[in-house]
């Protein structure tokens, strides 16, 4: 994982601390073509009913976001922040957008 991508994921960690969020990280998703799609990070219960692959730039996804929502899947690609601190109404006006996945159960109270 490259220090992009670690910046990304220690954000994502401090959000998932304070939001009571379920993340994946690294992970490796295998795509219909069968190609291995790697990414820093899986958001789950956000986004595409398998929740949302986020990236931290637009060359690791690929060209693979067609396949990525045919599986079910929402994606992101989201530049690393310079600074390492975490924002909590910038997370929480991100995962608004995106939208909860009311499969997953029901929604948290900070979800507007």
């Amino acid at each position: 994982m490259n220090d992009s991508d670690k910046r990304l994921v220690n954000q994502w960690l401090s959000a998932a601390a304070d939001l009571n969020l379920s993340i994946v990280s690294p992970l490796t998703i295998y795509l219909p073509s069968g190609r291995g799609l790697n990414a820093p990070l899986l958001l789950k219960n956000f986004g595409g009913s398998l929740g949302t692959v986020i990236f931290s730039s637009q060359s690791d996804l690929a060209g693979a976001g067609e396949e990525l929502v045919g599986m079910g899947y929402g994606y992101s690609v989201l530049i690393p922040p310079r600074a390492p601190e975490y924002n909590r109404d910038n997370f929480i006006e991100m995962l608004n957008e995106w939208g909860w996945n009311e499969e997953a159960g029901p929604r948290p109270s900070w979800i507007a």
